[in-house]
């Protein structure tokens, strides 16, 4: 009776222990760590929208099919009129962006949402 548990005892001690085997404070960590303090456009916001954005052929100043996102004053708008953020967050009533890619990871988001709460400055 007892050799017909031994199997389930066994595997379920097994997997329990191989399920922390990879965990260290440093690992666990650098998933976890996204730092939205003192974000600023020049440094933190800009190489976001380039990058995703004006780079990927849709929101550069060549664009005849779209607004262009290359500078400051060409981001404000869409900062205050809220669609930055849905579009962003791939919301209901805005089309998703980036277009046809998949969302922006959600460090990224964080940091476009920590700026905009902060007052987004030209900075």
């Amino acid at each position: 009776m007892v050799y017909k548990f031994f199997p389930l005892v066994f595997f379920s001690i097994l997997f329990l222990s191989y399920g922390c085997y990879n965990d260290d404070i440093e690992t666990l960590s650098a998933v976890s760590s996204c730092d939205t303090t003192d974000m600023t456009f020049e440094k933190d916001i800009m190489p976001i929208i380039s990058t995703s954005c004006a780079l990927s052929g849709c929101h550069n100043a060549q664009s005849v099919l779209t607004f262009s996102l290359t500078n400051y004053e060409e981001v404000l708008p869409i900062v205050l009129d809220g669609r930055l953020v849905k579009a962003i967050k791939h919301q209901p009533g805005i089309f998703p962006m980036p277009k046809n890619t998949a969302m922006l990871d959600e460090c990224t988001i964080n940091k476009i949402e920590s700026w905009i709460r902060d007052g987004a400055a030209n900075n």
